[in-house]
C-alpha cells in the first residue's frame, strides 16, 4: 500500500509541477502489481491492479484527457 500511495503522490506532484500541457502532451504510465516474489503469500497485495485500472480511467476522463499506457 505504501508503494501505491507513493506512486499516486509522484503522479500528482508531477502534474502540479508542470502545469496543464495540451492533451497531446499528457501521457501517463500506470502500473499495478499484486504479486511480489520477495513477500510471503499472506502479505501480497489484493487490489493494486484494480486501483491502477481506476486511476487509468480517472486520468482518461480528465479534461484534457491523458493518454494512458
Amino acid at each position: 500500500m505504501r508503494l501505491f500511495t507513493t506512486a499516486i503522490f509522484l503522479i500528482a506532484t508531477s502534474l502540479v509541477g508542470f502545469g496543464a500541457p495540451s492533451s497531446s502532451e499528457r501521457t501517463a504510465l500506470v502500473i499495478g502489481v499484486n504479486q511480489y516474489e520477495h513477500l510471503p503469500k499472506s502479505r501480497q497485495l489484493q487490489v493494486a491492479v484494480e486501483d491502477a485500472k481506476l486511476l487509468a480511467e480517472t486520468l482518461r476522463n480528465l479534461s484534457p484527457p491523458f493518454k494512458v499506457e
